[in-house]
């Protein structure tokens, strides 16, 4: 759902789109994270800006980011064929 949210797309036009993008913008979404991870960076930035402009200099971008724990690793599978797994998941 994260990956159609971010590209604009419906479930039924995920689930057209052929498999092999389906993975390519998994694990893009994986490595470059596009939209609220993004937008927490951003957050972070403008407040320790105005944090400086209010006269505490010595703040690091860390304190103003919000921790979300470790990321959770992905672990070492078959390949999955995942356009049919999506449509699966679609269809019931």
């Amino acid at each position: 759902m994260r990956l159609a949210l971010s590209l604009r797309r419906t479930l039924g036009e995920m689930a057209e789109m052929p498999g092999l993008e389906f993975q390519y913008w998994q694990e893009f979404m994986r490595t470059e994270p596009i939209g609220h991870q993004r937008e927490d960076i951003n957050f972070a930035l403008l407040k320790k800006q105005i944090a400086g402009l209010a006269g505490n200099s010595g703040t690091k971008l860390d304190d103003f980011l919000i921790d979300w724990g470790a990321p959770v690793e992905a672990e070492e599978t078959a390949p999955v064929d995942y356009r049919a797994a999506f449509q699966n998941l679609m269809n019931g």
